[in-house]
């Protein structure tokens, strides 16, 4: 489907393109680097958010089966979902519950950080993004 467009395109227009945004796909982007050589290809979104939340959903995992039959690795399973979650979504216990991994297990709690600094990324202006940028 992406080849055709491009080929319904045509080769000129397509060597204009200057910005392309995909899903991150090798396939898509094979394609955009063969038809569209000139075109930075952007990340969408939601997959990027969805690829950080993976990223969390193992350190979870890893944790999980470290702890093997210690108590506290019934807890650590359930929080998968809690963890997919946004920082704005979660209810007051929730919130602490995220707090109290800053505590008790550092490295997961930090998994969490980064997706959710990574979701304030995407929710900034581009004029917000140079300033941070510049500093």
């Amino acid at each position: 489907m992406v080849r055709a467009f491009f080929d319904a395109l045509g080769p000129q227009q397509a060597a204009e393109l200057e910005i392309v945004t995909a899903d991150g796909a090798d396939w898509i982007r094979t394609v955009v680097t063969d038809k569209a050589p000139n075109a930075e290809i952007c990340l969408d979104t939601f997959h990027v958010i969805s690829w950080a939340t993976k990223a969390v959903d193992e350190v979870r995992r890893q944790l999980w089966r470290h702890l093997g039959t210690d108590p506290k690795a019934k807890a650590v399973k359930g929080m998968r979902w809690l963890l997919a979650r946004n920082w704005a979504s979660l209810s007051r216990n929730q919130k602490r519950a995220i707090r109290d991994l800053e505590t008790n297990n550092r490295r997961l709690f930090r998994a969490w950080q980064l997706k959710e600094e990574l979701i304030d990324i995407f929710s900034i202006t581009i004029i917000q993004a140079r300033r941070a940028n510049d500093d």
